[in-house]
C-alpha cells in the first residue's frame, strides 16, 4: 500500500513539473512573439502615430483603457484620444523606457506586460516637464496575433518640470588671493569686476558672457590647504592658440600637454588642441583651440 503511494506521489510530483515547465515554455515563446510588437508600438509613441500605435490594441467596442480617474472605451474612442494627446501628430514628447517589461502569462493566450516610462515634453509656456508613469496591458492571442485588450496606465508620483540650469562661475580656493589675481590678469589677460561681498580675501573675475572666476583666500572660509587634482581644472579656449603659446613663453610661464611633457601640445581625438599649466596655487589650467578648430 505504501508502495503504491508513493509511486503515485512521484508521478504527481512529475505531472506538476512537467505542466510547469510548459507554462514556462509557453510564456517564452509568448514573450519572444509579443516583444516586437510591444518595442514597434514604442517605436510609434516616439513617432506621435496614433494610428500605428493603437493598432497594436484589439480592434474591438469592448476594449477597454483605463488612465488615472478616466475609463476609454472602443478602438475608436481610443483612437481619437490618442489623436488629441499626440495634438495629431506635433507633439513634441518623447518616451523612454525605465528597466525591462515584466511578462506573466495568466492563462494561455493571455500575458500581462508591465513597464514604466518617462516622458518630456514642451508646455504651452515654453518650460519643460518630466513625467513618469506605469503601465499593465493585457495582451490576448487572437487570429490577427496577439493585440492588447485591456490597458492601465497610472503616474507614478507627480509631473515634474525640468529646471534649467546654466553655468554662473568657478571657484578657486588660493593661499594668496593677491598674487593670484595678480597671475589671471597679466596671463589670462582676465579682467577683475567687483565682487558682490563684503568679505575679505575674496577677489572675482570675469570669464565673459556673464560667467566669473572667484579667487577664495583661508581668510574667508578658514580652509586646510590648497589641495591639487590635474582632472580638476579650469579650461578656456581661445581662436588664437598659436600666439597664446608665445605669449605662455614670453611670460616663462611652463606648459606641456596631458601627460607633463614640457611644451608639447595634446592632440585631442576630434583635432582639438590643448596645453596644459598651473597657477601660483598649483590649480591645473587648460588653453585649448576649441574655438579655433
Amino acid at each position: 500500500m505504501m508502495k503504491t503511494q508513493i509511486i503515485c506521489f512521484l508521478l504527481l510530483v512529475t505531472s506538476l513539473t512537467a505542466l510547469a515547465q510548459v507554462r514556462s515554455d509557453d510564456l517564452a515563446v509568448a514573450r519572444k512573439e509579443i516583444l516586437p510588437l510591444f518595442e514597434a508600438m514604442q517605436a510609434a509613441a516616439n513617432a506621435h502615430d496614433a494610428e500605428k500605435h493603437v493598432s497594436f490594441y484589439a480592434r474591438e467596442p469592448s476594449l477597454l483603457f483605463v488612465i488615472n480617474n478616466e475609463s476609454i472605451v472602443g478602438y475608436d474612442s481610443l483612437l481619437a484620444k490618442q489623436r488629441q494627446w499626440w495634438q495629431n501628430g506635433k507633439t513634441d514628447v518623447k518616451y523612454k523606457l525605465v528597466g525591462e517589461p515584466d511578462f506573466r502569462m495568466l492563462a494561455p493566450g493571455l500575458v500581462m506586460v508591465t513597464y514604466f516610462l518617462t516622458s518630456c515634453r514642451t508646455l504651452p509656456d515654453g518650460k519643460m516637464r518630466d513625467t513618469r508613469f506605469g503601465i499593465s496591458a493585457l495582451w490576448q492571442k487572437r487570429t490577427e496575433g496577439w493585440r492588447i485588450i485591456y490597458a492601465h496606465e497610472s503616474t507614478v508620483g507627480q509631473n515634474v518640470e525640468r529646471v534649467t540650469l546654466t553655468f554662473n562661475h568657478v571657484a578657486l580656493s588660493v593661499a594668496d588671493v593677491d598674487r593670484s589675481a595678480e597671475f589671471y590678469g597679466r596671463v589670462l589677460n582676465l579682467s577683475e569686476i567687483r565682487k558682490k561681498t563684503r568679505t575679505e580675501g575674496v577677489r572675482w573675475f570675469s570669464l565673459g558672457e556673464g560667467r566669473e572666476l572667484h579667487l577664495i583666500s583661508p581668510l574667508y572660509y578658514r580652509g586646510d590647504a590648497v589641495k591639487i587634482n590635474k582632472a580638476v581644472h579650469l579650461a578656456l579656449t581661445t581662436d588664437r592658440f598659436d600666439e597664446f603659446l608665445k605669449l605662455l613663453e614670453a611670460d616663462s610661464v611652463a606648459y606641456g600637454d596631458w601627460q607633463g611633457n614640457p611644451k608639447k601640445i595634446q592632440m585631442r581625438s576630434d583635432g582639438v588642441r590643448q596645453i596644459f599649466f598651473q597657477d601660483p596655487d598649483g590649480y591645473w589650467i587648460e588653453v585649448n583651440s576649441a574655438s579655433q578648430d
